[in-house]
């Protein structure tokens, strides 16, 4: 096995080391699945990521642990020349493992997150965010370095301010990640990207989800990144929204180990049950299959 992660489509290299053991980088198999040590019981990972020199993509953090939080390289280090072809961005402190009992994660909601988002801008507009992070979804049984397309669609220019259309409705509205706009790395790149005016009707922006029937619901959105077992949110048919959980759905991994929603997924559940402790928190749904 290998100590770098090749994903292909986004021409992006990634490499995993333990948080006492900086300097030794953990193989990885192609199907992500990280080579700890045994007897090793992992309390953080760092999470190093390969770019083509003078390319066109943006790695930062996004705070997570803030609604609508922003996007940062504060805790970002990048390393232009210390590999050949290659920009190094690593980060400065571990990716956090976190333990309660049996349950074993890697922290999602905090402003170091389980991940890296890879911005990347075309001339002609057109945007991708690919995201690359750590998980365990057995408890730690098993650590994956995983990578996944989480945006696709493109920029124009509307009067004085920037909007994204999505690619189609499975990518969402781009107004959660408008924050992108404001790291300066990515406003150079703005620089020379030709941006077509906005002549489109305000829906294309955000298209709406099917209204499901009753006794259904619809993914609104859902990462494999949140939570314990992956992580989201689905409108019933009412309107109302409830969290659904990976542990919950009732449906085989994919290719990579890995269950999976996406948004605009109509699913049928058994019931909503109680979940978290926050005053007015959503409940969440239980049993859940895929039905569309």
């Amino acid at each position: 096995m290998e100590t770098i992660r090749f994903f292909t489509d986004p021409n992006i290299r990634a490499s995993v080391s333990l948080a006492n053991k900086i300097e030794t980088y953990l193989e990885v198999s192609d199907q992500g699945i990280i080579s700890v040590p045994r007897g090793v019981n992992p309390t953080g990972f760092y999470l190093a990521v390969l770019l083509p020199k003078h390319g066109r993509t943006v790695v930062v953090q996004k705070n997570v642990g803030q609604e609508k939080g922003g996007y940062s390289k504060n805790a970002l280090t990048d390393f232009p020349d210390l590999v050949d072809r290659y920009d190094l961005c690593m980060m400065h402190d571990p990716i956090q493992v976190k333990r309660a009992g049996k349950n074993v994660w890697t922290n999602w909601h905090s402003d170091n997150p389980n991940r890296l988002d890879c911005w990347h801008l075309d001339h002609d507009g057109s945007i991708r965010l690919f995201q690359v992070g750590i998980i365990t979804h057995d408890d730690g049984k098993t650590w994956r370095l995983h990578g996944e397309y989480r945006w696709k669609g493109k920029l124009f220019q509307d009067g004085v301010r920037v909007v994204g259309r999505p690619k189609d409705h499975t990518w969402g509205s781009f107004e959660s990640r408008k924050m992108i706009l404001e790291v300066p790395d990515f406003q150079q790149l703005m620089q020379d990207a030709e941006l077509q005016p906005w002549r489109r009707v305000a829906e294309e922006l955000d298209p709406p989800l099917p209204v499901p029937d009753r006794g259904f619901a619809v993914v609104d959105w859902y990462t494999c990144f949140g939570g314990q077992t992956g992580q989201g949110i689905v409108k019933l048919h009412d309107g109302s929204s409830t969290w659904v959980h990976g542990i919950d759905v009732m449906e085989p991994p994919d290719a990579e180990g890995i269950v999976q929603l996406h948004r605009g997924d109509v699913i049928s559940y058994f019931e909503a049950v109680s979940f978290g402790k926050k005053h007015g928190s959503p409940p969440k749904i239980v049993n859940v299959s895929k039905v569309s």
